[in-house]
């Protein structure tokens, strides 16, 4: 028992106890020496990597943008401290807006709040992007109010230099990024600083609104210039024009193309797009409206795709007249013809064989390539007027070596019964031609060139026609079950056989009758 009421008894009693404890840890802490040595090591390095970086938590990252916006309040913009912004020199503020944009360029969207704020105190207005101002503020998260006035501030500090250029250079670059919400928000603040918008800004509202393929907003605007007697600029009107193409709306399309025509000066008729003025021919030929549209392309240079389409329409609508006028503005436009253009133009202009001799001679004048395309269409006028000697020019004038084309002036001449000169086109161009391919892949040469069944029964029976059985018998050897060819060969002979006894039995009773 400890003796309570001694105080060295009881002094010595502790003693003796935290001795005790003191010798019972000593060997915990020894044998766990090496484990919290390697705690005070990792303490130790992560105070080392970590120490310098942001906060991982986002309530951590939010507090802290906080912190960085309340930073950017008007009054924690300092300019300097022993200088008063009204006392710039005019080489001082060159420099803070120099260095707004230099700010702007490196990202420090900071500097560049910073600078503004300067500049808003200026004797004259600073030269400054306020497109770059307010991407900075949107950047830092400010709202669209708060953008708004710090805009009529500068524009109420300013309001003989601050002009509605200044706005729409604003306004694009906000078109831009599709931001038409700050932009019509900017728009209804402009009454409050004296200003209003004019042609450019409509512009540049009706491109945004076509880009987002708001046709609805842009129809709505047209009608408020309208209205309100705003003059298009060509930007506009061509926004307006693809707009009634995208929808289809052909009337309101030329009544605006016909407004912009003519602000055109005569000497700079190529500010019309080539796109759109062949869209408006497209839409005219859909809608059954070329011969309407025809007059508003005059004094306009036109392609040569534009011209074919609209010869194309006349085609299918069998209008002789029509594809007369399109050839008239084609060359007066200065349109240069190819052999495209001339194989519809003899298509178009088929009933009127003088204009279709007129333009074959006109194509060897200028030496225009004849292509398969191009001879199918003359062949095709030849066969309908039966003018062997315009096929014959144009052989003579070609000298094709497409087995194709061969074959088509083959069956030509073949059903024009001028035999001898079908015969003659096969033995002295499709047969060396055969033989050429023939020689130089022997495998597949024949194959390659093989003729058509309906140019080869039209050349068996020009064959017998004209007396040169060896040709018949020589196409009948290359295929002998072609029972078509057979059939040609016996009708062939039949009609010989028939016409020699009725020639026989006439000069019998021709005989007859002088007895």
């Amino acid at each position: 028992m400890i003796n309570t009421t001694n105080p060295a008894a009881v002094a010595s009693a502790s003693g003796f106890a935290e001795a005790e404890l003191l010798a019972g840890l000593w060997p915990l802490i020894v044998s766990a020496r090496t484990e919290l040595l390697l705690f005070a090591a990792a303490m130790v390095a992560y105070f080392a990597l970590f120490s310098q970086r942001a906060p991982t938590n986002p309530k951590m990252k939010a507090k802290k943008f906080k912190v960085a916006e309340d930073d950017y309040k008007e009054e924690d913009y300092p300019t300097d401290a022993c200088m008063k912004v009204n006392s710039l020199e005019p080489k001082e503020c060159a420099q803070v807006e120099k260095a707004l944009q230099v700010a702007f360029d490196a990202g420090d969207y900071r500097s560049v709040l910073r600078c503004w704020n300067t500049m808003k105190k200026f004797q004259s207005m600073p030269v400054v992007s306020l497109s770059h101002v307010v991407e900075t503020m949107q950047r830092f998260k400010k709202d669209t109010p708060f953008i708004l006035r710090e805009l009529k501030t500068f524009c109420k500090a300013f309001p003989s230099e601050c002009d509605m250029a200044c706005i729409n250079d604003l306004l694009e670059s906000l078109a831009k990024r599709l931001d038409s919400e700050l932009m019509e928000k900017i728009v209804e603040m402009l009454p409050s600083v004296n200003l209003k918008m004019d042609e450019r800004s409509y512009e540049v509202f009706l491109n945004m609104y076509f880009t987002t393929r708001s046709f609805q907003e842009v129809k709505t605007l047209v009608s408020q210039m309208k209205a309100k007697q705003i003059a298009f600029t060509t930007r506009s009107s061509m926004v307006v024009i693809k707009t009634a193409l995208k929808t289809n709306s052909f009337d309101e399309a030329v009544q605006c193309f016909r407004e912009l025509k003519s602000t055109w000066s005569s000497a700079t008729p190529s500010m019309a797009p080539s796109h759109v003025v062949s869209q408006l021919v497209e839409l005219a030929c859909k809608e059954h409206k070329l011969s309407e549209f025809l007059s508003e392309l005059q004094g306009l240079p036109i392609s040569e795709d534009v011209v074919n389409t609209m010869l194309s329409e006349c085609i299918r609508q069998k209008d002789f007249l029509l594809a007369s006028s399109v050839e008239q503005l084609a060359r007066e436009s200065g349109c240069k013809f190819t052999d495209a253009t001339y194989s519809l133009l003899i298509k178009g202009l088929a009933t009127d064989p003088v204009r279709v001799q007129a333009l074959f001679d006109e194509m060897v004048e200028k030496s225009v390539e004849v292509t398969s395309e191009l001879a199918s269409s003359v062949l095709g006028f030849c066969a309908q007027t039966s003018n062997v000697q315009l096929a014959e020019k144009l052989f003579g004038y070609m000298k094709p070596k497409q087995l194709p084309v061969l074959s088509a002036f083959i069956r030509f001449f073949a059903d024009c019964e001028q035999y001898e000169k079908a015969c003659d086109i096969y033995e002295h161009d499709v047969v060396p031609l055969q033989a050429t391919a023939a020689a130089a892949a022997p495998s597949q040469g024949q194959r390659s060139l093989q003729t058509d069944a309906r140019m080869e029964r039209s050349l068996m029976n020009a064959a017998l026609k004209c007396g040169r059985a060896h040709l018949a018998k020589n196409l009948l050897s290359a295929s002998p079950s072609d029972i078509a060819k057979h059939i040609t060969m016996i009708r062939n002979c039949g009609a010989r056989a028939t016409s020699r006894v009725l020639s026989a039995s006439s000069s019998h009773w021709s005989a007859a009758a002088l007895t």
